[in-house]
């Protein structure tokens, strides 16, 4: 199988498996709510809790399928190894530290009758700072794989083009790390976010209907 449709197709499981994962995080805790109110989602949706951590972390798997993926289809334009090793680190450290936090929301849920109110929310609040630093390494993936699948003719340049922006965002979106509840700080990667999804679905479609070129 050629390395553009079985990327695409990683893509497109992807994409599904990141619908999922915006479903299942709006079902969750988040930092409007109060320390207690945190600890009792945590407590009333113990099973939920479970379910959406091995959703996510089936989701991680696939990323690095995909990810190795794009930059193997970077690797085409490039001399010299750079961005298509930017593009890898990215996708990587992304699934590495979202792993961790996910790992530990499961880990929380299964004691939860254990912890008390403050250490459940402070909990809770390093996996959210650390979900926001992760976007900044997703982004700087969407950013590479956009500009080197158009710089190798992989994508058209405008839908490279498109990757790129959204990967910015995301990017500037992990400064909100600073201020988690401002809407200003938040808005790039609530755009990033909505960017990127609709650019993974039409870039891995594109993969996956690619023509090989013609041998000379």
């Amino acid at each position: 199988m050629r390395t553009e449709r079985w990327t695409g197709i990683a893509g497109l499981v992807l994409f599904a498996t990141v619908v999922g994962g915006i479903v299942f995080e709006t079902m969750g805790p988040n930092l409007s709510m109060t320390p207690q109110q945190v600890h009792d989602s945590f407590k009333n949706a113990n099973g939920a809790v479970v379910a959406a951590g091995a959703f996510l972390l089936l989701q991680k798997v696939v990323l690095v399928a995909f990810v190795a993926g794009l930059a193997t289809l970077v690797a085409r334009g490039e001399k010299e190894p750079l961005l298509s090793r930017l593009v890898f680190a990215g996708g990587i450290l992304q699934v590495a530290i979202t792993t961790v936090y996910v790992t530990t929301y499961v880990a929380v849920a299964s004691v939860i009758d254990q912890l008390s109110v403050p250490i459940t929310f402070g909990i809770f609040t390093v996996g959210d700072s650390m979900d926001l630093a992760g976007g900044a390494f997703l982004g700087l993936m969407f950013a590479g794989a956009g500009y080197g699948l158009a710089r190798s003719h992989v994508l058209p340049r405008w839908l490279g083009r498109f990757g790129l922006v959204a990967g910015v965002l995301l990017m500037l979106g992990s400064f909100s790390l600073l201020a988690p509840q401002s809407f200003f700080l938040s808005l790039p990667m609530l755009l990033g976010v909505l960017l990127g999804v609709v650019w993974l679905l039409m870039a891995n479609i594109a993969l996956v209907r690619r023509q090989p070129a013609p041998s000379a």
